[in-house]
């Protein structure tokens, strides 16, 4: 019967159930409410959901949706999390607690990383909006956030990065010392040599990006993507040239391997714009791409122009529709990219501004999929547009 009602009435009978003494009904209420709040925000429901947690007899559901929604910048949720670490549901306090930013997730994290088998999930799920479901994140996913652990975390990760190590794990943790490096390269720069080990014996190149993501700290691996260069399947070949530029300067490779693979795989022009002015010569090229139909052609390549030009008129207006599109209650997975790239783009039009504090405006989640990515992502595009209209 829930599910039939509008936003507004949901909201307010699930409020309203949540407060009955009825496990029976408290119990479908949390469901329908985990179930909405995939779909909107609503900060009535989530603070109902907060105050019903310790009367359940399952909790699990509603701290669930309370993690989901943990940020370094609102964790309300820090001791309610906490108070559940010795229990069932131990591993949604470990998650509630790590996107909080609150140092008692760590030892809960250490464990997660001693075990051969976590219980996170090592590949990303996704589904559509039809319920809260995944329930949790991946591996990934839960880690990422956690950079400013680093110190603490990276001796665990190193033990996974052995080439004889399992290959789901490793990938996952590759994946995660990636993003670390973005803000953290001097903590990730300790592995450097057992990612170096892993350069020849990675065919996808995910060792190679977290080298490249490191940068100049990485120098240790220059000989040998040296020796590399122009070798491996596609994705390696391309993540091999653009960690040599990365971590040597040297444009030179990347340019002779990257440029006549334009066009090839959208990750191309993305590594390509990373080579800055340096790529000029390709811009007639990335012009055609961002005309394309498919969106993450088109949006690579987009952006590409942009880092290349600095010239935020060659790509903005591309970079903008997927934004513009949430207003139409059409979210695309390319839109989160999108909201990144315009977050670090200055001299955009007000137009486009505009357009962002409409998005900020409307409580209609803004993510693709369901479950935790729903909400997680809803929040980190509204992060990155609120910090962008911030500095105008």
């Amino acid at each position: 019967m829930l599910r039939n009602l509008d936003r507004r009435s949901t909201e307010s009978v699930c409020v309203a159930l949540l407060a009955r003494p009825e496990q029976r009904l408290r119990v479908a209420a949390v469901s329908a409410a985990c179930e909405a709040l995939v779909h909107t925000r609503a900060p009535g429901l989530l603070a109902a959901l907060r105050g019903c947690v310790d009367t359940l007899e399952d909790p699990a559901p509603a701290l669930g949706v309370l993690a989901a929604h943990a940020r370094r910048e609102a964790a309300h949720d820090a001791d309610l999390m906490a108070a559940h670490l010795d229990g069932p549901t131990a591993n949604i306090a470990i998650w509630g607690l790590a996107w909080s930013g609150d140092d008692r997730a760590v030892p809960g994290l250490l464990g997660q990383l001693a075990q051969r088998k976590t219980a996170f999930t090592l590949h990303g799920q996704r589904a559509g909006k039809l319920s809260f479901w995944p329930g949790a994140p991946s591996l990934a996913e839960l880690l990422t956030p956690c950079a400013p652990w680093v110190g603490s975390l990276i001796p665990a990760v190193s033990l996974h990065l052995r080439p004889d190590s399992a290959d789901d794990l490793r990938r996952s943790l590759l994946e995660i010392l990636a993003a670390w490096a973005a803000t953290r390269a001097d903590g990730v720069a300790r592995v450097v040599p057992e990612l170096t080990a892993l350069l020849d014996r990675d065919e996808w190149g995910r060792s190679a990006g977290v080298v490249g993501a490191i940068g100049p700290q990485a120098a240790q691996a220059a000989p040998k993507l040296e020796r590399l260069l122009g070798t491996g399947e596609r994705r390696a070949l391309i993540e091999i040239a653009w960690a040599h530029f990365q971590v040597t300067g040297d444009p030179e490779p990347a340019l002779r391997i990257l440029g006549p693979r334009l066009g090839e795989d959208h990750h191309v022009s993305r590594r390509l714009g990373d080579l800055g002015s340096h790529a000029t010569a390709h811009v007639p090229t990335l012009r055609l791409l961002a005309k394309a139909r498919d969106r993450w052609t088109a949006h690579e390549a987009a952006h590409a122009l942009i880092k290349i030009t600095g010239d935020p008129g060659e790509g903005a207006h591309i970079l903008i529709r997927p934004i513009a599109e949430l207003l139409e209650g059409r979210p695309l997975p390319v839109a989160s990219a999108a909201a990144r790239a315009l977050a670090g783009i200055d001299g955009l039009p007000e137009g486009h501004l505009a357009i962002m504090r409409d998005v900020l405006a409307d409580d209609r989640r803004h993510s693709y999929w369901g479950g935790v990515a729903a909400i997680s992502e809803d929040l980190e595009l509204r992060a990155l547009l609120a910090e962008r209209i911030s500095r105008t």
